[in-house]
């Protein structure tokens, strides 16, 4: 009975280890996701460069549907706020789980940009996956006081 009681307590301790490694670790500005966004925010938003988020972005959800909206909104941000004059780094959140070959990052990023003629706040969200960043999400909120279409 004490031999089953062991071979019990071992199986219940390695399934809680099993579930422990599954759960995600949250960390905020992870240097690794910190570099990358601060790399591609002022990269693709500081120039309004389509080619740059699609270069970065997951061709999942980067289709040419999506490409064509942003080039027309990016065009209409870049007369409306005119050149990038400041950019202050990106702060997010982290999640990662695995580890090793399969470790997973998922960042969610923001940053302040200032213009010409204005500010934005800029969001943007990456997955690291096999060791490669793609971004899956980006959005831009002109400051108030802007119109754009």
């Amino acid at each position: 009975m004490q031999k089953l009681h062991a071979i019990l307590l071992a199986a219940l301790l390695a399934a809680l280890a099993g579930c422990a490694s599954t759960q995600p670790i949250t960390t905020e500005n992870d240097p690794d996701a910190q570099s990358v966004m601060d790399t591609v925010i002022p990269g693709v938003f500081g120039h309004w460069d389509v080619n740059a988020l699609v270069a970065v972005g997951d061709p999942a959800v980067y289709t040419s549907d999506r490409i064509a909206r942003a080039r027309t909104f990016f065009h209409e941000l870049s007369v409306s706020l005119g050149p990038m004059t400041a950019y202050n780094k990106a702060k997010g959140k982290t999640e990662i789980t695995g580890s090793g070959p399969d470790q997973t990052k998922r960042a969610t990023y923001d940053a302040t940009m200032s213009y010409q003629n204005g500010s934005a706040d800029i969001h943007v969200v990456a997955v690291k996956k096999q060791g490669k960043w793609l971004v899956e999400d980006a959005s831009v909120q002109p400051s108030h006081h802007l119109l754009v279409h």
